[in-house]
Order: C-alpha cells, then sequence, then structure tokens
C-alpha cells in the first residue's frame, strides 16, 4: 500500500512550549487512521502543521511522495488535503446548497471575465457544477434540504454538511477534527456510516477524536500522542492496551481530579 502522507521528525514550539515533539507518523493511500490522546496532548497542532496553519521548527511533511513542508494553505487544500474542524465554519444565513457551493472554488477553472459577461463557458461550468453539488448533497443524504438555510437544521445535519463542503474540493486525504462531537449516538453512527462512504471512494483519513467507540468503529491504524510525542502506534486493541497510554490518561483524569 503506497503512502499518502508521511510527517518526518515533526517538531514545532510556541516560545518555550513544545507542541510537537521529534513526530512520525505515516498514512497510506485509502487508510483511515486514528489519532487519539489527551487533551492538550497536540492533536490539533498535528492538523494545523500539516495544513500549513502552522510553519514547523524542525522535520518535513511529504504529501504523494512531494515536500509540502512550508506550503501556504491553500496550495495544500489545491494539492488535495482536506479538513473539517472542531467548530462548525457554515454560513448559517445561505443555504444547504450555497455552502456545498463554497467548497467547490479550489477546483473552479473560470475567469472572471467569463462571469461578468456571463459566457457560454460560464453558462456550461455553472451548469456541471449544479450538477455536481447535487450529487455531493445526494451522496450525504442531504439532497431533500438544499433549499434550508443552515441556521434552521440540526446540528447532526450540519455536521454532514461540512463534509460535503469538503468534498467539493475532491481531497485526497481529508482530515477530521472531532466530527463526532457534540453528537447523539444515533447521529454519531450516521456519520460513522457516511465517513466509511467517502473512505470507499478512495479518500485516505486522519481522525482526531475523544469518542473511543467511534475511533475503534472506523480506525485500521491509531497513534497515541501524548504532550506533542508519539507514545504508541498500531491498531486500536494494540493501543489502548498498552501500559504508556493507559497511564498517560489516567493521569490526566487524576490532574483533572484535584485541579
Amino acid at each position: 500500500m503506497d503512502t499518502i502522507l508521511k510527517i518526518n521528525q515533526v517538531t514545532k514550539k510556541f516560545g518555550g512550549i513544545v507542541a510537537i515533539d521529534d513526530l512520525d507518523m505515516e498514512i497510506k493511500k485509502g487508510q483511515i487512521c486514528g489519532l487519539i490522546g489527551p487533551n492538550g496532548a497536540g492533536k490539533t497542532t498535528i492538523m494545523n502543521v500539516i495544513t500549513g496553519v502552522y510553519q514547523v521548527d524542525h522535520g518535513n511533511i511529504e504529501f504523494v511522495g512531494e515536500d509540502i513542508t512550508g506550503l501556504p494553505s491553500h496550495v495544500i487544500c489545491e494539492k488535495g488535503i482536506g479538513r473539517t474542524f472542531q467548530n462548525i465554519r457554515l454560513l448559517n444565513s445561505q443555504t444547504v446548497f450555497d455552502n456545498v457551493r463554497l467548497g467547490a472554488h479550489i477546483n473552479m477553472d473560470i475567469s472572471l471575465l467569463d462571469v461578468l459577461l456571463n459566457t457560454g463557458k460560464n453558462k456550461r461550468v455553472a451548469a456541471d457544477l449544479r450538477t455536481e453539488i447535487e450529487e455531493v448533497l445526494d451522496f450525504i443524504g442531504l439532497l431533500s434540504i438544499k433549499d434550508e438555510l443552515v441556521r434552521n437544521i440540526p446540528y447532526g445535519q450540519k455536521k454532514v454538511l461540512e463534509l460535503g463542503r469538503v468534498m467539493m474540493a475532491k481531497p485526497k486525504l481529508l482530515l477530521l477534527d472531532e466530527p463526532a462531537a457534540g453528537l447523539n449516538n444515533e447521529e454519531s453512527k450516521r456519520l460513522a456510516e457516511l465517513i466509511r462512504k467517502i473512505n470507499e471512494e478512495g479518500i485516505s483519513m486522519l481522525l482526531i477524536e475523544h469518542e473511543m467507540d467511534f475511533v475503534e468503529g472506523l480506525a485500521g491504524k491509531t497513534y497515541v500522542v501524548n504532550y506533542g510525542k508519539k507514545i504508541a502506534e498500531g491498531t486500536f486493541a494494540e493501543v489502548t492496551s498498552d501500559p504508556v497510554v493507559i497511564s498517560a490518561y489516567l493521569g490526566t483524569r487524576r490532574e483533572e481530579k484535584h485541579a
């Protein structure tokens, strides 16, 4: 199985705080990898260095064999890395359809002049785009509410909509930052089914999640980090039975109890 993402000895510091400590990580094509660890372990920071939000202090990141270290976020997105965020980033005053359309700008092959003059090319692109958006909405199960304002749809559907929007950019690798946060059991099950469905389309994934059952049901391989350092990797069963991992989680709980 070919490697789609490789993180090589990456370190990221904020002042005197080491947020990522000499991290090595690898994701294979078509694989779903879990990334777990206590609060403040550095998980979201890892996603931020992958996507160019933060620049690394040491090491490098390869995507499909190309060194992407130091590239701007929009270039990394264009190369095929998409992500969702802990906090939903949708336009509540716009429709479901329009929110998905926002994800298409990366792949739009149309000039401003074509748009202003409403040329034949612009009309063809607009028609093709509408078809593509409706196909994505059908795929994620939201086609029937495409004209609904986002502010009026349930929280669980907003989580699904975020996935639809990022799918419009045609990612090869999808980074999911706590997608099941705030969902009830039924919503989590439906979201997990959708993630599997997306993965079956050949899209690799890195999944941050505090809901361990969610990770266990999806991830073929799981990495565990604590204080920015990788402390375990393997199957979910292997890492969650590792004494170092157990100690890290129990230590966090003791600290919270006595805080």
